[in-house]
């Protein structure tokens, strides 16, 4: 009621007036904000499409170029992310790396309170005991360390591919106008962080791999600024250890000289970067010619909106399989279902498609049977994931299958000089040794035990004169066929139309038996076995029966004449048919 309400706190709203009145009393809804204007609401860039062949290669390249700050090779900072290292003879130091030789990092504590001089006179004894100096606390340097190390190695087992790099040198730079400064790596040493113990130091060490140019920072440079540095584009200036790292600073001093605001700075710092999809880029600029040699690609850049053309071949479906292949047309090491050879046989044809199934469907087996059947074929195959797992699954398949050695890992730690050299020797090995002179009697034994199990297949699916096949008698069974038995003369003694009467009079039989009640007589019908007695009892049932019937049928048409209804002539001719058989 009213003064509950009153007293839960619950007020009346305000009186609706067109008239602005007074202020609305205590209680009252507060107003709507006002609504923002259309200058206020966020708008969302849309990209069209383009229409022509050459937009669309610029479109992918824009997507797969970032040269935004938001791009650590082009905006580096010292975070936690990093590691900033102060080495008195970077040249030095990158030769003694190169040479195989590692350095243990070392902090130098308070590093805030002490002079330039002090600073690099500690960085100097540093290196030369073999160590390399961090101006940060050991706790914090342990950290970050740590932090790095781990990234790393996740990055590697992900993606397969190394981003912890050791930066080495840096180019401030700001744009005209502007106050703010930027820093951007120019060199990137491929770095290792190993350790024995989680309680020994760290040691760091040159990866395998070849120092790197900061390319997104001269593509940055030439598009922004048109600023090149001539002798940084191709192979890096060496000296007899390695890179000439002095040669490299001194040009690209000599490129910025008269450029406001840059300069080139010999700092150094560990930190990851990714620059994938530049490498994806510089190769889509660099072999952009060569894109049409691709029937996928031709097809996206000239009409995505058109149907894919494929092979004039018919595709397989997996219930014709048997019908259209032999063994001996696929080689598929590891097992396959219908659905599975499908795919292989779509592969071997040369069809273009892309292949779907939930996790644990055996996508990473199909794909190596796709592996192997094209190899079978005397192609190549590229096999390119997002992530490096799905690259050692498939490996290991095809390495279990006998098809290790045709492989070439290209990724993670298998991408240095001597593994690849060692795996391309065991592969040319293992093909001189290639014998393919039992595949015919294998695959031959395997065709005639697969045509007899579609023997046994086709008989049991097979329909019989009745209509049904063995296959749907025995479901029919196991889905709680009454136990009774029946008696034929033989397996194919009915055929389908009397197989239809037969079910019809057995459901007039259980119309029946439904009428009659419990204390029919029923079991006179289920004997079995003849003798003298049971017909004795059967014929004096019928003789019965019969009797009963005529009396009910004198009872049934006195009963009509009285009440004027006629009874059913169709009813009573079967009655009487029916008695008369009896």
């Amino acid at each position: 009621d009213v003064a509950a309400a009153r007293a839960a706190g619950i007020l009346p709203l305000g009186e609706a007036t067109l008239d602005p009145g007074p202020a609305p009393r205590e209680g009252a809804a507060p107003p709507l904000p006002p609504m923002p204007g259309l200058a206020d609401l966020p708008v969302t860039e849309v990209e069209e499409e383009a229409e022509t062949p050459e937009g669309r290669v610029e479109r992918w390249q824009r997507k797969l170029l970032d040269l935004s700050l938001r791009n650590r090779l082009l905006n580096f900072r010292d975070g936690r992310g990093a590691v900033p290292f102060l080495c008195a003879d970077m040249a030095a130091l990158e030769d003694s790396l190169a040479g195989g030789a590692t350095a243990i990092p070392e902090p130098i504590e308070e590093a805030e309170s002490l002079s330039p001089d002090e600073i690099a006179a500690r960085a100097a004894r540093a290196q030369e005991r073999g160590r390399l100096a961090a101006p940060l606390s050991a706790q914090e340097l342990n950290a970050r360390l740590v932090a790095l190390h781990r990234r790393a190695k996740s990055d590697m087992q992900e993606g397969g591919t190394n981003t912890l790099f050791l930066a080495a040198g840096f180019l401030r730079w700001r744009r005209e106008g502007e106050a703010r400064a930027f820093r951007a790596p120019l060199l990137l040493i491929p770095a290792r962080l190993e350790r024995r113990s989680a309680n020994s130091a760290f040691r760091l060490g040159h990866l395998e791999d070849e120092v790197r140019i900061n390319a997104t920072l001269l593509e940055f440079l030439r598009r922004d600024f048109a600023l090149s540095m001539p002798g940084l584009d191709g192979e890096l200036p060496r000296d007899e250890s390695g890179i000439d790292l002095v040669r490299i600073f001194d040009l690209v001093r000599l490129a910025v000289r008269d450029m406001a605001g840059f300069e080139v700075i010999e700092d150094m710092a560990l930190s990851t970067f990714s620059f994938a999809k530049f490498l994806m880029w510089e190769d889509l600029v660099a072999r952009n010619d060569a894109l049409r040699d691709s029937a996928l690609v031709r097809h996206l850049l000239d009409g995505p909106d058109e149907a894919y053309p494929q092979p004039d071949l018919p595709q397989i479906a997996p219930r014709d399989l048997d019908h259209a292949l032999s063994p001996a047309d696929l080689v598929t090491p590891l097992p396959a279902d219908s659905s599975q050879l499908a795919a292989v046989a779509a592969a071997a044809q040369g069809r273009d498609f892309v292949l779907i199934g939930p996790p644990g469907t055996g996508k990473s087996q199909t794909i190596a049977n796709i592996i192997a059947q094209v190899m079978s074929q005397g192609r190549t195959v590229l096999f390119v994931a997002e992530k490096a797992a799905a690259l050692d699954v498939v490996h290991r398949r095809l390495a279990a299958s006998g098809l290790g050695d045709a492989c070439l890992e290209l990724h993670s730690s298998k991408t240095d000089r001597k593994s690849v050299l060692a795996q391309l020797g065991r592969g040319w090995d293992r093909a001189a040794e290639g014998d393919g002179s039992d595949w015919i009697e294998v695959t031959e034994d395997l065709r005639l035990t697969r045509d007899r199990l579609n023997a046994y297949v086709a008989a049991l699916h097979r329909k019989g004169r009745q209509g049904f096949s063995v296959f749907e008698a025995i479901g029919k069974v196991a889905a709680g066929a009454p136990p009774f038995r029946l008696s034929f003369a033989a397996w194919d003694a009915h055929d389908a139309s009397s197989y239809a009467r037969l079910r019809d009079l057995a459901s007039e039989l259980e119309r029946l038996a439904q009428v009659a009640g419990q204390d029919a007589p029923s079991d006179l019908l289920a004997g079995a076995d003849w003798s003298f007695d049971w017909q004795e009892r059967f014929l004096d049932a019928a003789a019965v029966l019969g009797r009963a019937a005529q009396a009910q049928n004198r009872a049934l048409g006195a009963l009509c004449d009285r009440l004027g209804l006629a009874p059913l002539a169709e009813r009573m001719a079967a009655r009487g048919t029916l008695f008369a058989e009896l």
